[in-house]
């Protein structure tokens, strides 16, 4: 998603999608009466370059993050490649595990960790390159 922003700066999010670990009538549970079951381990990777248009600049890039927990491991680097580029490596690792109705409400908070850190912006300014429209 793209936004443009009063300021002139540009903005565009840094989540694809987050994982469907599990279903997002179970992600919209508070509590759970019985065990929440991953029934098999859970490894994606994705590498993404964003290009930014001709006379654009970055402003600033979302932080980088490594959200090690019980239930899981989130990893995401975002590194500028070169003054238009930014390049986003993100990484998924969860386990096939047993979510124990006690531990319900921790898991949520790591995946709501999860869903901040994939909402982070990339901000950009297009700077006039003297070029004829």
């Amino acid at each position: 998603m793209l936004e443009k922003r009063e300021n002139g700066i540009y903005a565009v999010v840094l989540g694809v999608a987050t994982p469907d670990i599990i279903s997002a009538q179970a992600r919209g549970m508070r509590e759970r009466g019985s065990d929440c079951h991953i029934r098999s381990d859970y490894v994606y990777e994705d590498r993404n370059t964003f290009v930014l248009p001709e006379g654009g600049r970055i402003v600033s890039l979302p932080e980088s993050r490594y959200l090690p927990g019980n239930f899981g491991i989130y990893q995401l680097r975002v590194a500028p490649r070169s003054d238009n580029q930014v390049e986003v490596i993100r990484k998924f690792k969860f386990s096939a595990q047993r979510i124990k109705p006690w531990e319900w409400s921790d898991f949520q908070l790591f995946l709501q960790e999860i869903d901040i850190a994939e909402r982070q912006w990339i901000e950009y300014v297009v700077e006039d390159t003297g070029a004829e429209e």
